[in-house]
């Protein structure tokens, strides 16, 4: 019996661990996906700054 209930809280702890890393998990994917949303509007907006910088550093490579 007590091999059993042993068994049982075994199951219960890593299925709670289990959840817990899911949510985690999930909460991390909605952030990266937030993130990346926001750069990659930021990054069209500023095409052409992107581009000036890039030509004023090759400028002054030379």
């Amino acid at each position: 019996m007590k091999l059993i209930l042993a068994f049982l809280a075994s199951i219960i702890i890593f299925v709670v661990f289990v959840a817990i890393t899911a949510f985690f998990l999930k909460s991390a994917l909605d952030l990266h996906k937030k993130t990346m949303g926001s750069v990659a509007s930021h990054n069209a907006s500023n095409r052409d700054d992107l581009k000036s910088e890039d030509y004023e550093i090759e400028e002054e490579s030379q």
